[in-house]
């Protein structure tokens, strides 16, 4: 009688470190993506939200989304690996698009800066919440409560936390003051520019995928990732002044035509 051995046959001591490595990899690719607000998780098949990522061995940083659906097609699985992109790349470009202190090293403010951005939030004038007030400074969430520590540190005893959450409940009476009037106070949602829609339709009309207008930018001197233009065209990343002017200029238009209302 014929027996077969069950299970598989224990990895070596090689195969379980280079195991261990990629595991480790994969989680530090997670916690970057995690990081990066702005990088939406789609399926590059479907286009459905909350998609996995597409791990590569060869390049772990070199990757896409997929949904599990998708996955159980191995034609969709080949499809996938052509629209990969270089994580390391999206993350330099985001940081380019920011300001330069949102990387800043809060331990080396001084006490004067640590003083001026802890009272520009607490100013009465000032109606922004923390998460908004530290966005416009170009900076996290986290580095800001950082801050607050160290004016804590600067300052001992000045109960700034109190002073915090003192204004926090000023800035909640005013929100809820005009719940009411959510067109007046945002009238742009969740938008982050007002061409995106215009910069596509001008693009279609001129035959142009988004890919070939990647790489008519990078010869302007312009880098950006084919998911940063599609991004811009869905109104979901910022644009500056220097990327409209040579978008404009590869769609043979002028900037103004981008800002008309028909």
């Amino acid at each position: 009688m014929k027996t077969w051995q069950r299970g598989r046959k224990p990895a070596s001591p090689e195969q379980l470190l280079e195991s261990k490595e990629r595991q480790k990899q994969r989680v530090k690719i997670a916690n970057m993506i995690a990081r990066e607000t702005n990088l939406e998780k789609k399926c590059c098949i479907c286009g459905k939200k909350d998609a996995e990522i597409l791990h590569n061995a060869e390049n772990p940083y070199f990757i896409t989304f997929l949904c599990r659906q998708c996955r159980k097609n191995k034609d969709n699985i080949e499809e996938a690996k052509l629209h990969r992109f270089d994580l390391e790349e999206y993350r330099k470009e985001q940081v380019a698009n920011r300001d330069s202190s949102y990387y800043l090293n809060t331990k080396k403010l001084s006490s004067e800066e640590v003083k001026d951005i802890i009272y520009g939030y607490i100013a009465p004038s000032n109606t922004l919440t923390i998460g908004a007030y530290a966005r416009k400074l170009g900076i996290s969430r986290y580095q800001f409560n950082q801050i607050i520590k160290r004016y804590d540190e600067y300052f001992p005893n000045s109960k700034i936390e109190e002073r915090i959450g003192i204004h926090n409940k000023f800035i909640d009476n005013f929100v809820n003051k005009y719940s009411d009037y959510p067109k007046e106070m945002n009238h742009l949602g969740d938008k982050r520019n007002i061409v995106g829609g215009k910069i596509k339709k001008y693009r279609i009309a001129k035959n142009l995928t988004g890919e070939e207008l990647r790489k008519r930018l990078y010869v302007q001197g312009i880098k950006m990732s084919h998911n940063a233009i599609a991004r811009i065209e869905e109104n979901k990343r910022g644009i500056n002044d220097i990327e409209l002017d040579a978008i404009a200029k590869i769609l043979n238009i002028t900037i103004s035509d981008l800002f008309e209302a028909k």
